[in-house]
């Protein structure tokens, strides 16, 4: 098979680009495409693919090659364990990657270095999610999730982010149609565990509204899910929505009571409520230490007002008659 990689000067040039984690470390565009049904190899089916992989001034690193492996084995590259899902039978792609997301052939490159990966996707085998056992599916899923764990552990949310969403389209082809109670219950559980992750991973990043948005999905279905409530809590402090931020939290110390980094965020925020001034915060969240100063009044205030208006008159009338005297 004969394949011919675009000129890179002309690859800058290349429409559809797609940003596939968001962070602009993976790329990938279509160099020809396929006539087959939209149909994407599922984890744990059978694929093999032609490959090459090229430095920016297309020198190659390594020969051209037939891969064939399963999908989210963890038997291959980044790039191609995230890119060859997304392809349709007989597809051809180009790859643009950072270094690290590329076969240990290309350690070789100094750290930042980008390659690119042209994919043939050549053939799909084995049974699709939905018409595996039970078991199998539950694997599937479980299997995904302990990778994103890995990743969020390696600091790589991005990537963490992506394995996360991975998992949950798993629950979503598992869930379709009649299932056994027992099974939803299972899957429902692995649905929040995900999207608590998720969480996690976008506070990390610094996306707050992405955080809260997962801790409802978790909330939703375990009202009493502590770390969610803790995350929401949190990044409504942050936002400075301080009431909130305190009922959230006090909800998740009732689940977990001696939860010291709970406790702590709640003297804190505290805290920072009371420097800003804002009425009420003592007396609804705490006790002020000091008590509040006795005023004395001057003997001026202490004047009888009736005696005031009495001389006021005295005075005003004595002022009319010296004036028509």
């Amino acid at each position: 098979m004969e394949h011919e990689l675009l000129a890179c000067d002309s690859v800058q040039y290349l429409e559809g680009w797609i940003d596939v984690l968001g962070n602009g470390l993976l790329k990938k565009t279509t160099l020809k495409s396929s006539d087959n049904q939209p149909v994407n190899p599922q984890n744990g089916q059978d694929v093999k693919i032609w490959t090459r992989i090229l430095l920016e001034n297309r020198k190659n690193v390594e020969p051209p090659k037939y891969l064939s492996f399963t999908i989210g084995s963890g038997d291959v590259c980044q790039a191609l364990e995230i890119c060859v899902p997304l392809m349709k039978l007989e597809e051809t792609i180009l790859i643009l990657a950072d270094v690290r997301f590329c076969p240990p052939s290309a350690g070789c490159q100094p750290p930042g270095s980008r390659l690119f990966l042209e994919v043939t996707l050549l053939s799909i085998r084995g049974v699709r999610i939905k018409e595996r056992s039970e078991e199998e599916q539950l694997e599937l899923i479980h299997r995904e999730r302990e990778k994103g764990n890995t990743y969020f552990q390696m600091k790589d949310y991005q990537l963490a982010l992506f394995t996360y969403t991975c998992a949950l389209k798993i629950i979503e082809s598992s869930s379709e149609g009649e299932i056994k109670s027992e099974q939803k219950d299972m899957l429902l559980d692995e649905k929040v565990k995900c999207y608590s992750n998720m969480a996690a991973c976008h506070l990390k990043t610094g996306n707050l509204k992405e955080t809260i948005s997962c801790c409802d999905v978790v909330l939703q279905h375990r009202p009493h899910h502590c770390k969610a409530l803790f995350r929401k809590g949190k990044v409504l402090a942050m936002q400075q929505i301080y009431p909130l931020s305190i009922v959230f939290l006090k909800k998740a110390l009732a689940v977990q009571p001696e939860h010291p980094e709970i406790k702590e965020e709640i003297k804190t925020i505290i805290s920072t409520w009371k420097k800003q001034r804002i009425p009420g915060i003592t007396e609804k969240f705490g006790h002020s230490s000091s008590k509040r100063p006795v005023t004395r009044q001057s003997s001026f205030e202490k004047i009888n007002w009736k005696w005031t208006i009495g001389i006021s008159a005295v005075a005003l009338g004595s002022m009319i008659f010296y004036k028509w005297r």
